[in-house]
């Protein structure tokens, strides 16, 4: 429990955040082809873990880690994304909505929220939205206004220049 209580605001280095990302890193590589080895039982404990630190970080203000316009939240959102696809393909997941109800939940009810943690949901979705489609085409299509925020120009900028970055075209 101490990880989680330590205050990094008027310190030099975050610990936590490297730290986070750093676990996220590994989801990700480890997730992006089949040849590295993860198990269907370590798969979930992946889940797990990801989602607690997510639960977590609504505890603590977030500081950039340095990556590309987002800090640990933002990797957590991405390390989320990456897991689904390994889940699903480890799975042999088929129908319209192929990631997990909680992770799934997680995507959805950041949608409506409006804190100073938000940008960094709208620089994954945004820069993922062709990765999420690909997860749940019905829920894009619902929440394509709320992803490409009208009402709110910063998010709706921050969603839609990562989805430039991001595209292939």
């Amino acid at each position: 429990n101490q990880f989680w209580e330590v205050d990094y605001q008027n310190q030099d280095y975050d610990y936590r955040s490297l730290i986070i990302s750093q676990i996220c890193d590994l989801i990700i590589e480890s997730s992006k082809t089949d040849d590295h080895p993860f198990s269907v039982v370590l798969l979930s404990l992946a889940e797990q873990i990801l989602l607690t630190m997510l639960d977590k970080n609504k505890l603590w203000p977030e500081r950039s880690a340095g990556s590309i316009g987002y800090g640990a939240k933002g990797k957590i959102y991405k390390a989320l994304i990456a897991y689904s696809f390994k889940n699903l393909r480890l799975k042999n997941i088929e129908g319209v909505s192929r990631w997990t109800l909680p992770v799934k939940e997680v995507f959805s009810s950041a949608l409506n929220k409006d804190d100073e943690s938000s940008f960094e949901y709208y620089v994954i979705v945004g820069g993922d939205i062709v990765n999420l489609y690909n997860l749940d085409k019905p829920w894009v299509t619902e929440n394509i206004n709320q992803i490409f925020c009208i009402a709110n120009d910063d998010y709706w900028h921050t969603a839609f220049k990562n989805f430039l970055y991001s595209s292939p075209i």
